[in-house]
């Protein structure tokens, strides 16, 4: 996938992308499920994203906005349910042993992976949105970055994307 010179972030980035396939995996993974319930419930209606996760958790509400989800959401199959998800284990399993703007890095990769999106009905672009939702987490003061941290990140998830796509046609 990565070549042996590859940042760090997009080695993390393509270990944690794919950790959750709702869909395949008929549910979550035994390994997965106790990570992935402290975030979203499940029930008849789908996976819905849980509404008590106190503010003081900064790196899942920064995730939550960098995907452009509400708490109380019901996640649907390909609208990124997957990466967000993934992205959640990633950001629970790696707090405390990454700083935060490493982890919105690897997040950022993550929801770039997200497959087939169009422009938005404003006609934003999906990496442009990336870009301009780091810029808010920036501006509320989640997240430390600058605007050229913000370039980096958004032009690596970028690449992430790219190699994560290109063999779909096989």
């Amino acid at each position: 996938f990565l070549d042996e010179d590859a940042d760090p972030n997009l080695a993390l980035s393509a270990i944690f992308h794919d950790l959750v396939y709702y869909q395949v995996d008929d549910g979550f993974q035994p390994e997965l499920a106790g990570v992935v319930t402290k975030f979203v419930d499940q029930t008849e209606q789908g996976v819905h994203i849980r509404t008590d996760i106190p503010a003081s958790n900064v790196l899942f509400h920064a995730t939550l906005h960098l995907f452009g989800f509400q708490e109380g959401q019901v996640l649907l199959p390909f609208t990124g349910l997957n990466e967000f998800l993934s992205a959640l284990v990633f950001v629970d399993l790696l707090d405390g042993h990454l700083d935060a703007r490493e982890i919105m890095a690897v997040v950022t990769c993550i929801e770039g992976s997200i497959p087939f999106r169009k422009p938005g009905a404003d006609g934003i672009l999906p990496f442009d949105r990336l870009y301009l939702r780091l810029r808010d987490l920036v501006d509320r003061g989640m997240l430390a970055a600058s605007d050229s941290d913000i370039r980096s990140m958004v032009d690596r998830a970028v690449l992430f994307a790219n190699k994560d796509v290109k063999d779909f046609c096989n």
